[in-house]
């Protein structure tokens, strides 16, 4: 999605989108940088080897592999967040959260 475009829940409009019959709009160029990522390229030759290069770390296993660790990352941010909230005082997200970042 991007502005000025709509989103339709047409089965319809859905079934043409999956044959690959549309394209991204001129609005992802913009915020590709130098390196485009899967979800902002718009060629798509591109777009298919990064989805294959990412694939594998989509499957079951790999998510089966990954619950623990989310499972306590967001126990460790859920206590972060109650201890804010106890002491009334301001937080940082951005600070406490680093981690997310790249």
């Amino acid at each position: 999605m991007a502005p000025n475009e709509l989103d339709v829940n047409d089965a319809d409009v859905i079934a043409l989108y999956k044959q690959g019959s549309t394209a991204k709009s001129e609005f992802y160029d913009g915020s590709t940088a130098t390196k485009p990522n899967l979800s902002r390229t718009r060629d798509e030759d591109l777009h298919t080897l990064r989805r294959h290069q990412m694939a594998h770390s989509f499957s079951m296993a790999s998510m089966v592999k990954m619950d623990e660790t989310l499972d306590r990352n967001i126990v460790n941010i859920r206590t972060k967040l109650d201890k804010y909230v106890k002491s009334g005082g301001d937080f940082r997200l951005g600070y406490d959260f680093r981690f997310l970042r790249k």
